[in-house]
């Protein structure tokens, strides 16, 4: 039964490649051989950089006494990527497949379940590392020159370096899968998790040049420390380096790990699996209910529709963190940017006039990277039939998905766009402009969303990844925002000895204006009867 099941979760692991998630039918050979192409190109590129990284930590610990710090340092580098890239698809794989309630009802052990999606995991684990890891083995053979000895412990170390990122997926997942049992704000802690990863990644590469400085001039420090405190990690580099007592040691701890991270997983893994967020009775007094106005009901059901999918919230939602991110880091920054810009208008004096259009383009950017309105249409799936059978009209619906987008974005980018004009010295004239250009952009962002979501719906999605992250609606808005948002940049750049920057914005103004009432007249008027066709 274990091989029927691994295979089952292979299958479903290859389907990305060769089934259309819109249909549920296979690709043509063509969409199959590009979608191989394309990931293929990504893996090369990231196994580039990594090499590019290998080299540089070679350079520094080749011929040295601590020439295993290097594959130490690499190794960590590998574990730090493999989880990171797999936690979160590991904990959907092992405890929200949509299969678990089928699988249970069948005469399987639970444990064979699990090992098969365990493998699974243990696979794409091995993808992940192997990518980051395979480099620094690759450069140091070509250094040093090849040995068929060193490359089985190589591979050794790699395999069993493989299982040790797996079984931290396990345990996070894990983790994970006990937090969101118990509380009902599942997609919050997701994110949560989600944007912590994300910036603990991006921290390492933006300190990555400053660490390497330091390991340059601390490398007998740093040596005594990892291989005090990381024992394991300078276990695994011995091993590369051909120490068979070290090679044995790392993979008996790995596979010690890995026995006990089972045993946890097993002894509640149906417990985990079939249970559902914690949820709590409660008496619903009918004497205290309150009838909502219309939009004020739908705007409630678009939040609610939103911060129920952490899949949404991510990808349609993290410029509002970003924007943030980015106000905070203007004003801590602010005597470096300003200095940097002093030097560029020093050039060119005709550059200062670009400085608010810059601002206010930047601020665009990110309305750019939040088009919640453009998949919250296909996202009513199945259910759409419901919300076209009460008592509401498709107008009303319209305005409350452009109202709960504008008002998603309104916050972080008035906060984004009023910390960048504090930093410069900006006419009020110009500010006001900027505020009510900015606030127009918002509202086109939300209307062409919609205008893309009505034209090209999805309601026969099985998987809302697909709609979120696939479909052309989402793609066509955050291409076309982003085109627009730097088309402003660019008329500036070319008009800035023609025309003030004041005059500019006022015709950027103007012509955002103008397309906000041929938009609006269409949603009221045209694209409202075109949903309500739409069977």
């Amino acid at each position: 039964m274990f091989k029927l099941l691994l295979k089952k979760e292979l299958i479903e692991l290859a389907q990305i490649y060769y089934m259309d998630n819109k249909n549920n039918k296979k690709r043509n050979p063509v969409s199959i051989a590009l979608y191989v192409f394309l990931f293929l190109i990504a893996y090369i590129s990231m196994f580039v950089s990594f090499m590019a990284t290998a080299h540089s930590l070679g350079s520094i610990l080749f011929g040295s006494d601590n020439v295993w710090l290097y594959f130490a340092i690499n190794a960590l580098m590998a574990v730090a990527v493999g989880v990171v890239a797999s936690v979160f698809s590991s904990y959907h794989s092992l405890y929200l497949a949509k299969d678990n309630d089928l699988l249970l009802s069948m005469p399987i052990k639970p444990v064979d379940i699990l090992m098969a999606r365990m493998s699974k995991v243990y696979l794409l684990s091995f993808v992940f590392t192997a990518m980051a890891f395979l480099p620094s083995l690759v450069y140091y053979y070509y250094s040093v020159g090849f040995d068929l000895y060193l490359l089985i412990c190589g591979v050794a170390a790699l395999l069993f370096l493989s299982l040790l990122v797996a079984t931290l997926t396990f345990f996070f997942a894990y983790l994970l899968a006990l937090l969101t049992r118990k509380t009902k704000a599942n997609s919050f802690i997701t994110v949560f998790f989600s944007l912590v990863l994300i910036f603990l990644y991006y921290l390492f590469y933006y300190r990555l040049n400053t660490m390497m400085n330091s390991l340059l001039l601390n490398v007998e420090n740093i040596s005594d420390f990892v291989s005090f405190a990381l024992f394991l990690f300078y276990w695994l580099a011995e091993a590369c380096l051909g120490n068979l007592l070290y090679l044995l040691l790392f993979v008996a701890f790995i596979v010690l790990l890995f026995f006990v991270c089972c045993l946890i997983m097993k002894k509640n893994y149906v417990r985990i699996m079939t249970a559902s967020s914690a949820t709590t009775n409660k008496k619903v007094d009918i004497s205290k209910s309150r009838v909502s106005a219309v939009q004020t009901a739908l705007l409630k059901k678009e939040f609610k529709r939103f911060t129920s999918s952490a899949t949404y919230m991510l990808n349609n939602g993290f410029g509002l963190v970003m924007s943030i991110v980015m106000a905070v880091m203007l004003i801590i920054k602010k005597d470096l940017l300003l200095s940097a810009v002093d030097t560029v208008i020093y050039t060119d004096a005709s550059y200062a006039s670009l400085i608010p259009v810059l601002l206010f383009s930047m601020v665009c950017l990110m309305v750019s990277t939040n088009p919640i309105s453009a998949p919250s249409i296909s996202l009513e799936g199945k259910t759409f039939w419901l919300l076209k059978s009460l008592p509401v009209d498709m107008k009303d619906v319209l305005k409350a998905k452009e109202r709960f987008c504008v008002l998603m974005n309104l916050g972080p980018m008035m906060f984004l766009l009023i910390s960048a004009m504090t930093i410069f010295k900006i006419d009020i004239i110009v500010k006001i402009e900027m505020i009510i250009d900015t606030i127009l952009y918002i509202y086109f962002m939300a209307d062409l969303g919609l205008i893309m979501n009505v034209l090209m719906p999805n309601f026969t999605w099985t998987n809302e990844v697909v709609i979120i992250k696939q479909s052309l609606a989402v793609g066509i808005v955050l291409l076309g925002g982003m085109a627009m948002a730097t088309l402003f940049t660019v008329f500036a750049y070319l008009l800035r000895y023609d025309i003030s920057v004041n005059i500019y914005l006022l015709l950027v103004l103007l012509v955002l204006l103008i397309i906000r009432v041929i938009f609006a007249y269409l949603l009221n008027n045209v694209f409202n009867k075109k949903l309500e066709k739409i069977a």
